[in-house]
């Protein structure tokens, strides 16, 4: 139902691997908002299996230590039509932070998302690490924040890869660090996308045992470099 829900959601709540097709359905992303209370991740989701889905919310004002509006771990679920917005974390993954245990690659898949206006240290918009593959597509990236090195708008790093198709990163701010950041055994591919009128120190940046992989894709009006 639609409303201003002022929670902090752990789902499911419990510890064990038998989450299986459970589906979380609102009514419509912008008339149905979690509001994290500034006290806490909007939503922390854990040990999920790819049966299960998630729609139609906003998720807003968390404040974490990483992954202040969605944090995502050792979970292979579906999410569509989300905003991810104003949101805050201390360390990593302003709108979202993804991680898993060491084994089998996660595969989350991801579509018709807009991750805005959030803040870290790094990853402002998505911090990305150990051993998830991240499957992203008709998304847009705008308006985050990171403070200090990076990616504003993505940070990958430690087996965290990234499909990225037909989205948008745009104006997005770092203040001493990539746009789009990426290190240490990570692969990224994005098809038809744009990366445009962002501020960073680059663009688009890649260290050791990195893997970049631009398809039809517009990196323009950026001030900083690529």
């Amino acid at each position: 139902e639609s409303g201003t829900y002022t929670e902090n959601v752990v789902w499911p709540n419990s510890y064990t691997y038998d989450k299986v097709g459970i589906q979380l359905l609102g009514d419509d992303r912008e008339t149905t908002i979690i509001d994290g209370g500034a006290s806490g991740s909007v939503m922390h989701v854990e040990f999920v299996d790819s049966t299960s889905y998630m729609s139609g919310f906003t998720l807003q004002n968390g404040e974490a230590t990483d992954g202040a509006g969605l944090h995502l771990s050792s979970s292979e679920m579906t999410f569509e039509d989300l905003i991810i917005t104003e949101n805050t974390a201390i360390s990593a993954g302003g709108g979202m932070h993804i991680s898993a245990v060491a084994g089998p690659a996660m595969q989350p898949h991801m579509s018709n998302i807009i991750i805005r206006d959030n803040d870290a240290a790094q990853g402002g918009g998505i911090y990305h690490s150990s051993y998830h593959t991240l499957f992203m597509e008709n998304s847009i990236i705008e308006g985050n924040t990171a403070s200090a090195w990076g990616g504003s708008a993505l940070h990958f790093s430690d087996y965290g890869n990234l499909t990225l198709t037909n989205s948008i990163i745009r104006g997005n701010f770092a203040s001493n660090a990539a746009v789009i950041y990426s290190h240490g055994i990570s692969n990224v591919f994005m098809y038809n996308c744009a990366i445009t009128e962002n501020v960073g120190s680059w663009a688009v940046y890649g260290m050791a045992y990195t893997r970049i992989n631009l398809n039809n894709t517009l990196i323009a009006d950026n001030i900083g470099g690529a």
